[in-house]
């Protein structure tokens, strides 16, 4: 996982207003060509006429040699992906301690024979006290997969990780696919009152004046919100709000809140709310992927293992002169559940 076995156990759980029909084969075809990664999600569009669906996998430790492994096959060995995942499997290396996990996000998936280059997204460590090491990985990193850096560019990243406390940077990301793209740094525990003051401090371009009152729904209606931050030789426009909530209530209002606001389709909120749940085996007709059967021989016989669905976040994209807009995240992986076994029933009668 995820292949294409993994993806037809998911898929009947994306409804229709997500993914439109036609969509699914398409995101089957690319599934079978991504690495063997056990974790990932969908990435969905929440106004009503938006039908495009984005892949992700999520790359843990435990998960480098079979990502090594597969770039190596898929790209004869040297691409710059490819380096990053041998630097970041490499027990000598700085990044191997200093990367807690990668996350590769395809655009729109299209019928081409290749899939197009990922996105790459470096997740930090969520330690302030380690975010100088980590700004050495970024500098590292951007220089691997851009074949150099601007200055500007660097500068300009460098200073988000002068965060007001408790505030880190935990992602930076690249957009392989879109040439020009600038670097996309994510802060977390920013708070009400710190974020236009942080954006100030950037020197971010957008208006700020009425930026906390225009927010102060969301953020009601989040238990943890992430700043999405576009930087290049300038710091940009864009700002994104990625916003998290805990339990299928919280899930309800904060989607509420996005109807009201005319950012996501009812029909949408109902085909999210209905994402949550697990798949096993068998899994209304779909394949259970090999490996897994394979794994399952071999564990303890309380153990079941499942493909669980879980909502992640959704995300608000602010920019000058554009309708705001609103993305959902789904998220899905293996994971193994332990259970009693029953004692079989004895000295019943048999069924006549």
């Amino acid at each position: 996982m995820i292949g294409a076995q993994a993806v037809d156990v998911v898929l009947p759980a994306l409804h229709d207003s997500l993914a439109a029909a036609e969509a699914r084969g398409s995101l089957r075809r690319l599934a079978g060509s991504l690495p063997p990664i056990d974790r990932g999600g969908f990435e969905v569009r929440l106004a009503e006429a938006a039908s495009q669906v984005d892949v992700q996998q999520c790359v843990k430790p435990d998960d480098r040699e079979p990502l090594l492994a597969h770039l190596r096959t898929a790209a004869g060995g040297d691409s710059p992906l490819a380096r990053l995942a041998a630097r970041w499997a490499d027990p000598a290396d700085a990044w191997h301690e200093r990367i807690v996990e990668l996350w590769l996000e395809w655009d729109r998936p299209s019928d081409a024979a290749t899939p197009s280059l990922p996105a790459v997204f470096v997740t930090l460590p969520p330690e302030r006290q380690r975010q100088a090491g980590a700004r050495d990985v970024v500098d590292g990193v951007l220089a691997l997969l851009l074949g150099g850096v601007p200055g500007s560019w660097t500068d300009n990243v460098a200073r988000c990780f002068e965060t007001p406390e408790p505030a880190i940077v935990s992602h930076v990301g690249l957009m392989l696919s879109r040439p020009g793209a600038p670097v996309r740094v994510n802060v977390k525990r920013l708070q009400r009152d710190t974020l236009v003051p942080y954006l100030e401090a950037l020197g971010w371009p957008g208006d700020t004046s009425d930026l906390t009152a225009e927010l102060e729904p969301l953020w009601a209606a989040a238990d943890r919100v992430t700043t999405c931050l576009d930087i290049g030789s300038t710091i940009g426009p864009t700002l994104g709000l990625e916003l998290a909530v805990d339990g299928l209530d919280r899930w309800r209002g904060l989607l509420d809140v996005l109807v009201d606001r005319g950012l996501c389709a009812p029909p949408k909120r109902s085909a999210l709310l209905a994402w949550p749940g697990h798949d096993s085996p068998p899994s209304r007709g779909a394949s259970w992927p090999d490996r897994l059967l394979v794994e399952s021989l071999l564990r303890p016989a309380d153990e079941l293992g499942v493909v669980e669905r879980r909502l992640s976040h959704v995300k608000v994209s602010l920019a000058p002169g554009v309708a705001a807009r609103a993305k959902g995240y789904l998220w899905f992986g293996h994971r193994w559940l332990g259970f009693e076994p029953r004692e079989p029933v004895t000295g019943a009668r048999p069924p006549s």
